[in-house]
């Protein structure tokens, strides 16, 4: 299951690799055209010049048209993910007063019993597997 979660991610990373490439070839291309076009009514120069500018006027205009669109996509979703955030982070502070309070009134005995859990979970292959099975869940 990992194997193909990393296959998955290794294909859409070279077919976005291989897109990236064939977008910058085409707009290389794009550019050298309207270079020529405009060389008959301007000097090679100027030419470069407007090329150049008019290509960073696209390049300002596609940013903004993206952040136009991230911006109010992720305004919804930022509101449910703070939401989420809030109650996940009000529960992790509950569960660590709770356990802190219990380890600080017992410390001797909490630092005796993660000793004996960790060299037990060092030494025993099975109890290893079996941890690890129940935190991927």
């Amino acid at each position: 299951m990992l194997r193909q979660l990393f296959l998955r991610l290794a294909l859409g990373a070279v077919t976005a690799l291989v897109a990236a490439i064939m977008i910058a070839i085409a707009v290389v291309f794009l550019c050298i055209g309207f270079y020529l076009l405009l060389q008959d009514y301007v000097s090679p120069a100027a030419a470069a010049f407007l090329t150049a500018a008019i290509a960073l006027v696209v390049i300002l205009l596609v940013v903004l048209f993206a952040k136009l669109i991230s911006a109010a996509s992720g305004l919804k979703s930022r509101r449910r993910i703070e939401k989420g955030a809030a109650s996940a982070a009000e529960i992790g502070n509950l569960l660590g007063r709770r356990v802190g309070s219990v380890t600080g009134r017992n410390a001797p005995l909490a630092l005796a019993i993660s000793l004996a859990a960790g060299f037990v979970l060092g030494v025993s292959p099975r109890l290893r597997a079996l941890l690890l099975r129940f935190l991927r869940l």
